[in-house]
């Protein structure tokens, strides 16, 4: 997969918005559509990184947390926590690091080995990793 990424480096955002019955179905064929794709990074802790996608078409409102461990990028560091959620039920989740040696590069290929995973058919991507107050991640 050819992945052209933009990264753009903002202060952390003053207000959040969740959707909780996301579609994945409909965000993909937005993604397969627009062949764009959009990340929002944070710090979920010190160490942890909070890794969310979305579409960029306004209308599609539909966005999801990453925080799994995708095929290929096993040999990232990795935070698990498992959590109680009235919705889904006991959730184990593996959040991307932030150490010293995993850095900017690290969260490409994190995010490429989720987007090879997310849409297998797909040759051709724009991805935009918008990086909310993380100095460590700044180009």
């Amino acid at each position: 997969m050819e992945i052209n990424w933009t990264v753009i480096n903002e202060l952390k955002p003053s207000t959040v918005s969740i959707i909780i019955y996301s579609d994945a179905n409909r965000l993909k064929e937005s993604l397969r559509k627009t062949g764009k794709v959009v990340f929002t990074v944070g710090l979920r802790t010190k160490t942890t990184l909070d890794i969310k996608i979305f579409s960029p078409e306004r209308d599609i409102h539909d966005s999801f947390l990453i925080a799994y461990i995708p095929a290929g990028a096993e040999d990232l560091k990795y935070h698990t926590t498992t959590i109680n959620s009235y919705f889904h039920g006991t959730q184990t989740h593996n959040y991307l690091k932030l150490t010293k040696n995993q850095r900017l590069p690290e969260l490409k290929k994190y995010l490429r080995c989720v987007l090879e995973q997310l849409l297998p058919d797909v040759t051709n991507l724009e991805a935009e990793i918008i990086i909310h107050d993380i100095p460590e991640l700044s180009i």
